[in-house]
């Protein structure tokens, strides 16, 4: 852009210097030279020059078109295909010159859902759904972006050159996908058989993959992938608990005293086991174009590709298990890795080895959380006496890990946990005013009897027993005033917690370093403080 460039039009010379456009003209000066030598006499010249004028805009009509269809294949699946396409010079009504379209655009999709579970015997029920989508976008602009006054479908222009200045220009987007979306097997068991913890049906398939490749007048090529993959397993157990004195005939048992006896039981099984790992990847390449190889025929070698690229491995874990009827326990942790693979595009075969080794190890670890709820349900009520009341002992504790950023070696990782404690009580002020005779006789409402036969003619009699109704009445309305208190709550919380920035060890099995120690602690990991602020320091 900074060298001129010369032709000559007959006896004429034109220069010029980089790539005007007419568009971007602000000001015209024009130069007159004298051929001859100056002789230092005044000249006297009439210049004429044709001038620039916009004289008006050029308003022709555009068009476009859209259409669709659905195609729907019994229960197999269903394809839909729909496209656009409009020309230049298209808008609405309203819509101003210079507010209208200067593009060709073309657009078109195609969807498609299968479920191919129908192709294997019904009795498997198999569930196998496959969706499927690719489609194409093309804006193709009615001037060449390279040289703006000029029409990019100019027949002066070679054949070739014009090809590949619309292959640059375009605006061009390729989008295509599939998934397969929860693939289970339901019916290889007999029927009326019981769920083992290997029955096929406790496992589903997932993944996915989508890719978007682009270009433009400023994008030689953009291209995003990213992938998907997830296992999940489920396993619900109808585990019956053991209740050893349910059917004792003992009197001693039976009695309502010893309830907590008769009523004692343990269930061996978990409730329910679950499990997930899913591996997300992420890959994008950028390569800007190189506008000025365009017009030199020399490549600059500053343009390179850049790769952003993010792979993940995360594991989760489910567990539920009642101890007893009353003693509940759930676990939840969760793994955050990171397969580590080298920059660039990966294209050699030890690239390819490493990124196998990383997942086959599961990744690094970049974080680590697990939080774990034991509920006491107290049988207080089992006790006759105090069958008024009912309790609940709760305790949570949480811990997390968190790796060290990869370009920090040497901070060291964070680790926190908390434990939260909690007492509630509920007491049924109607069941304890029941046991009192008196007060169960009010709410009853026995002594209310009397109000509701006729008065007979006063006498001495009468009189002695309307004073002693009076007496019931007072005793009544004193008995309810007390009694309006129907329910008492009462709840007791406490939480604590502990941060630990610069830990070395790392994360393993449920957070702990097994090669040194099992750093942090079952204490710690559980909630409880462990005195591992003692412990850092003196290691």
């Amino acid at each position: 852009f900074q060298k001129p460039f010369t032709k000559q039009d007959g006896n004429n010379t034109i220069t010029v210097q980089g790539n005007p456009n007419l568009a971007g003209i602000k000001s015209i000066m024009i130069g007159i030279r004298n051929p001859k030598d100056n002789n230092g006499l005044e000249k006297s010249v009439e210049v004429w020059v044709n001038e620039l004028r916009l004289t008006d805009f050029e308003n022709k009509g555009g068009w476009a078109t859209t259409g669709s269809v659905q195609a729907k294949l019994a229960d197999f699946g269903q394809v839909a295909l729909a496209a656009t396409y409009s020309r230049p010079f298209f808008g609405s009504i309203e819509k101003k010159i210079s507010e209208r379209s200067r593009e060709t655009n073309f657009q078109w999709d195609a969807t498609s859902t299968f479920q191919f579970g129908k192709f294997f015997p019904a009795k498997w029920k198999v569930n196998l759904p496959v969706y499927y989508a690719y489609g194409e976008t093309r804006i193709t602009p009615q001037f060449n972006p390279y040289d703006p006054d000029v029409k990019i479908d100019n027949p002066n222009i070679n054949p070739d050159l014009k090809r590949e200045i619309k292959k640059n220009a375009q605006d061009y987007t390729l989008r295509k996908g599939y998934n397969f979306s929860n693939v289970r097997v339901d019916g290889l068991k007999k029927e009326g058989a019981k769920p083992m913890p290997w029955d096929v049906s406790n496992f589903s398939v997932t993944y996915a993959y989508n890719e978007i490749y682009r270009r433009n007048v400023n994008i030689e090529r953009s291209i995003i992938k990213t992938y998907r993959g997830a296992l999940s397993y489920n396993f619900a157990i109808n585990a019956k608990p053991w209740t050893p004195f349910k059917k004792s005939t003992n009197k001693i048992i039976n009695n309502k005293w010893f309830a907590l006896i008769k009523e004692f039981n343990v269930t061996p099984l978990p409730s329910r086991l679950g499990f997930n790992t899913e591996i997300n990847r992420s890959y994008s390449e950028l390569l800007n174009r190189d506008i000025t190889s365009f017009y030199t025929g020399k490549s600059d070698n500053f343009t390179q590709a850049q790769f952003n690229k993010i792979f993940t491995m995360s594991r989760n874990y489910d567990l539920q298990w009642n101890f007893t009827k009353n003693l509940k326990f759930d676990f939840t942790a969760n793994n955050d890795g990171r397969i580590m693979e080298s920059p660039g595009k990966i294209d050699t075969e030890q690239e390819r080895d490493s990124i196998k080794q990383s997942i086959i190890g599961l990744g690094t670890t970049t974080g680590y959380r697990h939080q774990g709820n034991l509920n006491y349900q107290i049988p207080i009520n089992k006790i006759p006496i105090f069958d008024f009341i009912s309790s609940n002992l709760r305790y949570s504790a949480s811990y997390t890990w968190t790796r060290r950023p990869f370009a920090q070696e040497g901070i060291g990782n964070t680790i926190q946990n908390t434990n939260t404690k909690s007492l509630n009580g509920t007491f049924n002020m109607t069941t304890l005013y029941n046991k009192i005779p008196y007060f169960r006789k009010v709410n009853a409402g026995v002594s209310s009897k009397l109000k509701n036969k006729a008065p007979a003619t006063p006498s001495k009699k009468d009189s002695t027993k309307t004073q002693e109704n009076n007496f019931k009445d007072i005793g009544e309305f004193i008995a309810r005033g007390i009694m309006m208190i129907k329910q008492v709550s009462l709840s007791y919380q406490q939480t604590n917690g502990t941060g630990l920035p610069g830990f070395n060890p790392s994360s393993q099995i449920l957070g702990l370093d097994n090669g040194k120690g099992f750093a942090p602690g079952f204490g710690f990991i559980s909630g409880l403080n462990d005195s591992i602020v003692r412990k850092s320091i003196q290691n």
